[in-house]
């Protein structure tokens, strides 16, 4: 992939077809719909424009791809039906789509063929012609890219180093620029915007690969998003859902990035003293708006479908005060008593705000050797792990054994994952249910938290939790390598058994992957 151009180099012979469906993503209209296709100045000019309904009276949108090769190609321009199995399966809605066959390219040795794509003809064809003509520059560049930012580490087998590697490779591939700034799509093919917490989850990777300027434009990139409420907006492009962890996500990665430059001495040369004084300006904000805002008792409330499993299914909403919620806003107010001490200033009033909250969790969700799922409910689910990640403060030692302990006896999966809640739940779905949610979060496994659980419980004790360790590992790497999409990091697996099911390429499976793989290999 090159810009808006994806680059063939074909070195055997074969006879490829080119099949297109150049709508935007959600636009499900069959009417309406021309391509036209036509050979120009050593050009294959495909046009595809999007009418209102069959009368072709007013135009929705138009675009183009060109093609350019020196293989021999016969145009076909003819519509066939596609049934979709993937979709079957999922139950949406619609699992069966015409698209349309455009062009048979007859391949012999190495030939070279170039798409490019834009809404403006003249730039796809600039776009094409650049591209042609600088195949080997291109590839020559590609593989130099590759090898500079992507080597391998020892760890136990090749297996885990090469899924490793793919990782780290799927990561970068699904970082986009936008205003010249890198980004991060939360996943694909569907989750192509830039969503608050799977960003910020994310860049725990990118922090411990060194890519400390992508952290850093991403973090000032929300903090400037603040809204007035203490939160940061859930995604971009804007969504009506709010997310309640996000911020503080992004403080936690914040938190992550000020130690990292810290260790490494390099503070005062990466943040300068007004950067830091922005972020401590953000992070206090932030703190007094959700107490004003959401703090009932001691504890941060949030809404239906406001944190990370934000579905619903029938009385299932996670209203309330929440487990990872309360811990997260307990690591801002360590990172506030952080910052204020870097800067020399009395940091007693958040000491004591800390001192107050932990107190108040601890009566609250602590409960014998069981770390509930919400203050006033009794669920037991793998969101305690997040709660160790981002605050091991809340309990000793001792007591996270015995909490992980408990869990694992309710929520761990053979094969090698954690169900989305306690497995003699009545909500418990064993099998991934698709588009209806029912399984989504209770039952389905979700890779990233996984491998979040993977690093806690390393952490907390890596001889006594080895054989959990060991198995998320080889599940983590078997869907890297085997299954899914390949090189990537799917987003669940149906409880029952270890399947590459939902989105096929997610963010933060591959952000959390790095992440354990650094943590138990080094």
């Amino acid at each position: 992939m090159h810009r808006n151009s994806l680059v063939i180099e074909a070195a055997g012979e074969c006879e490829l077809t080119v099949t297109l469906d150049m709508r935007e993503i959600y636009d499900f209209s069959t009417q309406g719909r021309i391509y036209e296709i036509k050979k120009e100045d050593g050009f294959i000019i495909i046009s595809y424009t999007k009418y209102t309904d069959d009368s072709l009276k007013e135009q929705k949108y138009r675009r183009y791809l060109v093609i350019m090769t020196d293989a021999e190609i016969e145009i076909l321009s003819s519509w066939r039906e596609q049934f979709y199995d993937i979709d079957a399966s999922r139950g949406s809605s619609l699992d069966t789509m015409w698209i349309y066959d455009a062009a048979s390219l007859k391949i012999s040795q190495n030939r070279k063929i170039v798409f490019s794509y834009s809404d403006d003809l003249a730039s796809a064809k600039e776009e094409a012609l650049h591209a042609f003509g600088s195949i080997d520059r291109l590839f020559g560049a590609g593989e130099h890219y590759f090898r500079s930012h992507f080597s391998m580490m020892k760890s136990r087998d090749n297996k885990t180093n090469f899924a490793h590697l793919c990782a780290k490779k799927g990561l970068d591939d699904l970082g986009v620029r936008l205003h010249s700034k890198e980004r991060i799509y939360a996943g694909l093919p569907w989750f192509f915007q830039f969503w608050a917490r799977d960003e910020a989850i994310s860049l725990g990777a990118q922090i411990k690969e060194g890519k400390l300027e992508t952290a850093k434009n991403i973090i000032f990139s929300y903090l400037s998003q603040m809204t007035e409420n203490g939160r940061i907006p859930n995604r971009y492009p804007h969504a009506e859902l709010e997310s309640a962890d996000g911020v503080g996500w992004l403080f936690k990665r914040a938190e992550d990035l000020f130690n990292h430059i810290k260790k490494q001495d390099i503070l005062n040369s990466f943040l300068t003293k007004h950067q830091l004084k922005f972020i401590e300006s953000k992070l206090e904000f932030s703190i007094d708006q959700q107490i004003k805002h959401y703090m009932s008792d001691g504890l941060i409330m949030s809404m239906k479908k406001e944190t990370w499993m934000d579905t619903v299914w029938e009385n299932d909403s996670r209203t309330g005060a929440r487990i990872e919620i309360q811990a997260l806003f307990l690591s801002m107010l360590r990172f506030m008593v952080q910052l204020i001490k870097h800067n020399r200033d009395n940091p007693d009033k958040y000491i004591a705000l800390e001192k107050d909250m932990k107190k108040k969790v601890r009566e609250k969700f602590l409960s014998g050797n069981s770390l509930k799922d919400g203050s006033e409910d009794e669920t037991i689910r793998p969101n305690i792990f997040i709660a160790y990640y981002v605050y091991p403060e809340l309990l000793s030692a001792e007591e996270w054994k015995n909490v992980f302990t408990d869990a694992l006896d309710k929520l761990w999966l053979k094969w090698g994952g954690l169900s989305s809640i306690d497995t003699t739940s009545p909500l418990f779905t064993p099998e991934y249910t698709g588009e209806n949610n029912k399984s989504y979060h209770r039952g389905d496994s979700w890779f990233w938290l996984n491998n979040l659980t993977a690093i806690c419980l390393h952490r907390s004790d890596k001889k006594k939790f080895k054989h959990y360790i060991n198995k998320i590992v080889n599940a983590s790497t078997d869907d890297i390598l085997y299954s899914g999409f390949i090189g990537q990091h799917s987003e669940i697996s149906s409880a029952s058994e270890r399947k590459s099911e939902a989105c096929p390429a997610q963010a933060w499976s591959l952000g959390m992957y790095i992440e354990m793989i650094r943590e138990i290999y080094g």
